[in-house]
């Protein structure tokens, strides 16, 4: 009877053991990624920016931005806001499988980080996401437009992660801008 009941409570303390390290992992899958979208969030992104502050390696961020998102919610309501973002997130997400890691920023901006090793894959990955953007059915009478900016960290360059990113953001709205001075035109 010993025998069985010290049997018992291992498995029970097992089992515990098991819950624990299960439950753990899931708050950690949570605290990386997006609640609305599924990819990765902004916690996440500034974690791989730790990582690539303490590596010599190149690599590559994208941002992006959506465009029309604050029409889409002021015209048709924040749940279809909400749909703008997911659509957004499918497209970017099987764009840059196997090439990047996808993140969501917030509101309506994303982040791709390239590593070195996929860096030849950035130019077809983008050329993807514009033609899947454009193909995509919205659930809206509208089109899924975006604008995006990269840049390329080289190894050697005295740059942080954050640097890398902020040129990329002024690419994006550098392109944001002469896609509104075009439409102006």
């Amino acid at each position: 009877l010993f025998i069985v009941l010290l049997m018992v409570g291992y498995l029970v303390y097992m089992y515990g053991e098991l819950m624990d390290k299960t439950e753990k992992e899931v708050l950690r899958q949570i605290a990386y990624r997006d609640a609305l979208t599924g990819i990765y969030n902004r916690a996440k992104c500034e974690r791989i920016f730790e990582i690539l502050n303490h590596e010599d390696n190149d690599y590559a961020i994208v941002s992006i931005d959506v465009n029309g998102l604050k029409y889409v919610n002021d015209t048709f309501g924040h749940s279809a806001g909400d749909k703008l973002l997911c659509s957004f997130a499918e497209v970017f997400k099987e764009a840059f499988e196997g090439v990047g890691t996808t993140i969501r920023m917030g509101g309506d901006e994303f982040v791709a980080i390239i590593r070195t090793e996929h860096l030849s894959d950035l130019n077809n990955a983008l050329k993807k996401m514009v033609v899947l953007e454009k193909d995509a059915k919205l659930p809206i009478p509208v089109a899924l437009n975006v604008a995006y900016g990269f840049s390329v960290r080289r190894r050697g360059d005295a740059v942080t992660a954050m640097d890398v990113y902020r040129m990329a953001d002024a690419n994006m709205y550098a392109m944001k801008l002469a896609s509104k001075q075009q439409r102006m035109a």
